[in-house]
């Protein structure tokens, strides 16, 4: 039962975050500069503290308009859904920062009561976010 959950509720988030990224992924990724990757990291945190904290606006605001739309109304059922399956949010561990096309992408371990998840972040050149998704693992560096 408990896999039965933890499968629905990635569905739930592969269907709601693989917005605006269709093209990550699909050509060669190149790291990003250090600190550039260090700044990335920054908001992936600022981003997952607020929704951690339910401060579902100041998520919100971090996002591009195309996100906004999709996530509207959904972004704090999907947190919870996350707590539920995984247990509450510990902190964040190993980090990594890649480019592909326009985008930056920002991949960070989110370490849960039950285990950890990738939280992959994609990022426009006004660094907000465009894309978001979660899977199962850790980030190796």
């Amino acid at each position: 039962m408990k896999k039965l959950i933890s499968l629905i509720c990635m569905f739930t988030f592969m269907s709601f975050f693989i917005v605006g990224c269709e093209n990550i992924g699909q050509k060669e990724s190149i790291p990003l500069s250090d600190a550039r990757t260090e700044e990335l990291y920054s908001l992936s945190c600022e981003f997952t503290e607020n929704l951690n904290n339910n401060n579902i606006d100041l998520a919100m605001k971090m996002m591009d308009e195309n996100m906004k739309k999709v996530m509207d109304g959904k972004l704090e059922d999907t947190w919870k859904q996350l707590i539920l399956s995984m247990g509450s949010f510990i902190k964040t561990e190993g980090y990594v920062g890649m480019s592909s096309d326009n985008y930056e992408v920002l991949e960070m371990t989110l370490i849960f009561e039950k285990g950890n998840m990738v939280q992959r972040a994609v990022f426009n050149k006004d660094n907000l976010i465009t894309g978001l998704w979660y899977r199962n693992g850790e980030v190796k560096n």
